[in-house]
């Protein structure tokens, strides 16, 4: 009966051993699971982490791409072309003998030395302290039957030329320069030959 007692608890031991075991390999189970879960959830963030960047990236070459760099005014910049001087010259010539012909003002004159011309132009057609014995566009007292441009010598920010006038007692020569302010033509100076001097007021 020892004996068969001693077998007994043997096999009682047994199977609580067992059964511990059988739990120890359950929880190493468990933590492999989880230690599993742990690494796919982190190599999965790491992946859409990585794969954000690397669109970030490419969205920021894109847009620097698909938005370039803003140009210089280039109508500022671009060389002042005679065509252009020659027609501006031209219209404000005729303009403003149309406005003489008509025995206009000197303040309707002005107008149009206003809208083509600088502030230094303004300022020689209208001094402040006196008056010019004759025209200061025309450089007479007459009106010119017509005007023609003789030449222009242009570079990026002006230009230079003559003007022909004509009566009947022959052609005027008349000399201006041109300027570029803000990219638009003005006309700068008007110079007669000779010169003309402003009598006091």
């Amino acid at each position: 009966m020892a004996y068969e007692q001693y077998s007994l608890d043997g096999g009682h031991k047994a199977r609580r051993r067992f059964g511990l075991s059988k739990w120890r390999v359950v929880t190493v189970v468990l933590l492999i699971l989880i230690g599993a879960v742990l690494i796919a959830h982190f190599v999965t963030h790491r992946s859409q982490h990585v794969a954000s960047a690397n669109a970030s990236a490419l969205a920021s070459q894109d847009t620097s791409a698909a938005v370039p760099n803003p140009k210089p005014d280039t109508a500022a910049q671009a060389a002042i072309r005679s065509a252009d001087v020659s027609k501006l010259v031209t219209d404000f010539y005729n303009q403003y003998i149309a406005v003489a012909s008509k025995m206009s003002s000197q303040a309707a004159r002005g107008k149009i030395v206003q809208q083509y011309g600088t502030s230094k132009l303004l300022a020689y057609y209208s001094p402040a302290n006196g008056s010019y014995p004759v025209d200061p566009i025309m450089c007479v007292s007459a009106v010119p039957s017509k005007i023609k441009v003789m030449s222009v010598n242009a570079n990026t920010y002006s230009a230079d030329g003559k003007i022909s006038e004509s009566y009947s007692s022959g052609p005027l020569i008349v000399n201006f320069t041109v300027v570029k302010q803000s990219g638009t033509l003005k006309i700068d100076s008007i110079s007669c030959n000779p010169p003309l001097v402003a009598n006091p007021s």
